[in-house]
């Protein structure tokens, strides 16, 4: 009996050690081809913050069909963050310290963002002549780059992160649009971090990525509506991943100049908006939130296999300290005028210039040379009053909850989705039914200035349909 028993451990041994074999050939075999990033120098001679030892098996070579109902098997995934608004800086101070809330959660981050503010570039991707790109070296607490060695942090090639000056991460700065700066982080890894510069010169792009989600924000401003939606270039990059098959998420805070949300009047709260201590004070209370808010959707995500994306909109209130967090639907709203014009010529003159057109830049490249100087303009001046206080809006959706103080999160899939007849979209079945219950149409606000009045829900009933208060 005992040879036997010996016998047949030996045999189930031996079995275990092929699987164990060919398991290691089989990953090999997948990641055949790709390498992960080299870590950034360190003038310790460590591994700097952006080392990563896990390597995420690969997505799918088939991008036809977009599936997102794979598994979750990771708590901590592999993380792109990007953004629309660039660097730290007074146009972009939130990014910094998200990236610090990810990393404190024990996320591995990799950051690729545009070199320069970009927003409104939805879905613009880059396409005239080569994108170039440097790296940064961002500096602890440096959140509005107001620090004085912040143009230090810029380099052309990389270099040792400086701890002395208070470098902790190395970045990647795209000279291009939002997703551009996505698409390159999740395929052109290679290009930024190869062991030599011949060898990131000829880097091919590869077809399979090593991240697992992307984060597109926080937008400094929010992306509530479809006017902003699909204006958003903090949007447009979270799409852009979403539709190489990478879940994604774009997170907006939104700022008030004035009558921001209080716990007790909500919506209806009048007075100045907050200062900057207590604005910055909020600003940490939004960063943590958001994390918890992305741990949770990411656990969950393998029951929303039709969800390609999420839209998180943050508003930057007092009601935060006590948060409620909605489901939502994108409010249709509508563009008035986004334009004004201009004169070239005697703003020119104006300020001394001489000549025809005065300090008026040449003409385009792609124009003829016979092309004349122009002598007028428009610039970008929109009309918003309407966009960010409509006068009425029906509970559920996003302008309501940022309005009243309440974050909201709207499923989103990188798509435009058809309508029907009468114009219902994703929520057909539920707005007939309603319709059919209440013998009322539904009835499209489209918004205009004036006092708001935004209804609360009652009572505030809790689940993860569009309406319903989300118990984090």
């Amino acid at each position: 009996m005992a040879i036997g028993f010996h016998s047949l451990l030996t045999t189930v041994l031996a079995l275990v050690v092929a699987l164990l074999v060919y398991r290691d050939d089989s990953i090999s075999s997948s990641l055949q081809g790709y390498r992960h990033p080299r870590p950034a120098l360190d003038l310790t001679g460590q591994l700097s913050d952006t080392s990563n030892p896990v390597v995420s098996a690969p997505e799918s070579d088939n991008m036809d069909k977009l599936d997102y109902s794979r598994p979750t098997n990771v708590s901590k995934p592999k993380v792109l963050l990007v953004n629309d608004d660039g660097p730290p800086g007074k146009n972009s101070p939130h990014v910094l310290g998200l990236y610090d809330e990810m990393l404190a959660a024990g996320w591995d981050v990799t950051v690729v963002l545009p070199s320069s503010q970009k927003s409104w570039g939805s879905m613009q991707f880059s396409l005239a002549g080569p994108v170039s790109f440097w790296y940064y070296y961002p500096i602890k607490g440096n959140a509005d780059g107001s620090h004085p060695d912040t143009p230090k942090c810029w380099s052309a090639t990389r270099r040792p992160i400086n701890r002395e000056r208070g470098e902790y991460a190395e970045w990647i700065l795209v000279d291009g649009s939002p997703t551009t700066a996505s698409n390159a982080g999740l395929f052109n890894q290679d290009a930024f971090f190869g062991d030599t510069p011949a060898e990131m010169a000829a880097s091919p792009a590869s077809n399979k990525t090593p991240f697992d989600l992307v984060v597109s924000g926080p937008n400094f401003g929010r992306n509530t509506g479809t006017a902003f939606a699909l204006s958003s270039g903090t949007l447009g990059a979270a799409q852009a991943a979403s539709l190489s098959g990478v879940r994604s998420i774009a997170v907006s805070y939104g700022h008030f100049m004035t009558n921001p949300p209080t716990l007790q009047d909500r919506g209806e709260a009048k007075g100045p908006g907050l200062g900057p201590e207590p604005l910055a004070a909020i600003r940490d209370v939004a960063h943590k939130l958001t994390v918890r808010i992305l741990q949770r959707l990411w656990a969950d995500w393998a029951g929303e296999k039709e969800v390609g994306c999420y839209s998180i909109n943050v508003p930057l209130a007092e009601t935060l300290r006590a948060p409620d967090v909605f489901w939502t639907r994108i409010w249709e709203n509508r563009y008035g005028p986004l334009f004004a014009s201009s004169s070239i010529g005697s703003a020119a003159q104006a300020k001394g210039g001489e000549g025809e057109g005065g300090s008026a830049p040449p003409p385009p490249a792609y124009l003829p040379a016979s092309a004349p100087v122009p002598q007028h303009s428009i610039h970008f001046a929109p009309q918003m009053s309407s966009l960010l206080r409509p006068r009425s809006l029906e509970p559920g959706t996003d302008v309501w909850a940022v309005q009243n103080g309440y974050v909201s999160i709207t499923r989103l899939r990188p798509n435009f989705m058809q309508v029907d007849s009468r114009g219902n979209g994703l929520d057909v079945a539920s707005l007939e039914k309603r319709a059919a219950a209440t013998g009322e149409e539904s009835k499209a606000s489209t918004g205009t200035d004036g006092d708001v009045k935004l209804p609360r829900p009652a009572p505030v009933e809790d689940g993860i349909e569009v309406g319903k208060r989300w118990r984090l």
